[in-house]
């Protein structure tokens, strides 16, 4: 009995001392193990595009405390860094590009290369365009449902459309697929929209046309190999040229309806969808003495019907005007937000994670970007202007939302036809963006579109250029 009981003294004993040891080794990272003596910090490089992350490790595994350039945990001008090694970059490229990360129980430091977000993965060439310019609008959809992005455009010189298929991933085969709007030497594609208009459950694609004399939208019916063989025509009243076009649902079915806005007329018009990629024109409202360049869509007070945000470029009134619908293609409630610089498109999506949808509107005038914040309200006003964000490149004429960096908040991509760029805004999940990166294109570009055109699940770019007839990928680095 004894000898148990000093076996079992000497157990207990043994266990006390161990729970203090681990409990000494906790160190300042507050984790058990850091106590452990040095470690090694792994991998010793590494390239992190901006606003990208990388994961740092220490063998035998331990806590410690971790820095950026020296700096406990790092900042927003070289990166931060967690309590476990998670770096993220900066949302700007430092200078020097380098950064190093530290751990205060590692023998050795790791270098961190800061990278540019894409890589420009060179300029498609769409097709032999008549005259410049040629190309106005570009969409990125899966029109054959393997997972990678194809190309959709709008030549509008030409009056024909184009199609071009990714095959494998990187790749893009043969040559684009002309397509002619009835007749070609009259049309005049503007714009382009994608979903299933004739209830197939395949994409196709819609297509606003300014032909003079006899304006139309067009239903391209897609087959679900990449063709778009039927072509049904909606003829429109002339003299409106069509300059933009967003689909959604305005009216009680279920079938995908339209809206286009009309720059000469300074009108929008919503044409209600019968499922067969025919419309009938509903709805035509007048906008606030301006000259309407774009239109998007989506629920902006949840009361679960469409409503419309304009962004209209006129000379004395220069808003983004907001019409709140009332399910059945109406909408009889008007909110214009009055913004300087003559607004040029607008997209909507959620800036600051509140679950209602934002605006983002380009101003050409004076080269900037403004972001509408929604109240998240049911009644009254539904958006605040904020502070406009610094200049982009000269004449902004399209912008785009995605969440180009994986980080839960939707960023910003704005096309510069002037300076021939993109300009990269990453958001912060507040309403407020970072001017990041800007990458030059090519000549005179119009339109840009969001795909995965290498299966990554990485959002890349395409940007239409009228002036060259090209599409230049710009292609998302990942990380």
């Amino acid at each position: 009995m004894n000898n148990e009981r000093f076996r079992y003294a000497a157990a207990r004993s043994a266990a006390i001392v161990c729970v203090a040891s681990m409990l000494a080794a906790c160190g300042p990272g507050g984790g058990i193990g850091g106590g452990e003596g040095p470690a090694t910090l792994s991998p010793a490089t590494a390239d992190v595009p901006v606003g990208g992350s990388a994961t740092f490790t220490l063998s035998p595994a331990q806590a410690a405390d971790w820095t950026v350039e020296g700096v406990p945990s790092g900042n927003a001008a070289v990166g931060r860094i967690t309590a476990i090694g998670v770096y993220t970059a900066p949302f700007v490229i430092p200078s020097p590009t380098t950064v190093t990360i530290g751990a205060s129980v590692a023998t050795n430091t790791a270098t961190v290369r800061v990278v540019s977000r894409f890589i420009d993965d060179g300029a498609v060439t769409i097709g032999t365009c008549s005259a410049s310019p040629c190309m106005n609008a570009v969409l990125a959809p899966d029109l054959n449902g393997d997972g990678l992005s194809d190309l959709v455009t709008a030549d509008t010189t030409d009056g024909t459309m184009s199609v071009l298929m990714r095959n494998t991933p990187g790749t893009f085969f043969g040559a684009a697929v002309s397509i002619d709007l009835g007749d070609p030497t009259k049309a005049s594609p503007q714009a382009l929209a994608i979903g299933d208009f004739n209830d197939d459950t395949e994409l196709d694609v819609v297509v606003a046309d300014a032909e003079e004399g006899e304006e139309e939208v067009w239903a391209l019916l897609g087959n679900g190999t990449g063709a778009l063989p039927t072509q049904v025509p909606t003829v429109l009243d002339p003299a409106r040229d069509p300059l933009s076009i967003a689909a959604g649902q305005f009216d009680a079915d279920a079938d995908l309806d339209v809206v286009i806005a009309n720059f000469l007329t300074g009108s929008v018009s919503v044409l209600t969808g019968g499922g067969t990629g025919a419309f009938l024109e509903i709805t035509t409202i007048t906008t606030l003495n301006s000259q309407p360049l774009g239109v998007a869509v989506g629920d902006f007070n949840q009361d679960g019907a469409t409503d419309l945000a304009v962004a209209n470029s006129g000379s004395t009134v220069e808003t983004v005007e907001v019409f709140l619908g009332a399910g059945d293609g109406t909408f009889p409630t008007r909110e214009p937000y009055s913004i300087a610089g003559s607004p040029s498109a607008v997209v909507a999506t959620d800036l600051n994670g509140d679950g209602f949808l934002d605006l983002a509107a380009t101003t050409a005038s004076n080269n900037r970007l403004t972001v509408l914040l929604n109240r998240g309200t049911a009644a009254g006003l539904q958006f605040e202007v904020q502070t406009q964000f610094s200049a982009t490149g000269a004449l902004p004429i399209a912008v785009v939302a995605a969440d180009l960096n994986n980080d839960g908040f939707q960023d910003l991509a704005v096309v510069n036809a002037t300076a021939e760029t993109v300009s990269i805004y990453l958001g912060q999940g507040d309403g407020t963006a970072v001017a990041s990166e800007t990458y030059p294109v090519g000549n005179a570009p119009q339109s840009v579109a969001v795909g995965d055109f290498n299966g990554d699940d990485w959002p890349d770019l395409a940007v239409a250029n009228s002036g060259d007839d090209t599409v230049t990928i710009l292609r998302n680095r990942g990380s």
